[in-house]
């Protein structure tokens, strides 16, 4: 099983919550766009 680095682990903790937050919602808007668009060009 691969370890991250203890300083690794740090640095993710440390993240600020919103930022990850924001991202993470980013990405998650993007794949549903990606969806929406694929599923037209498939009905249509």
């Amino acid at each position: 099983m691969f370890c991250l680095p203890s300083y690794l682990n740090n640095l993710i903790f440390v993240l600020p919550i919103p930022y990850v937050t924001n991202i993470v919602s980013t990405h998650f808007g993007n794949f549903l766009n990606f969806l929406h668009l694929l599923a037209a060009i498939i009905l249509h």
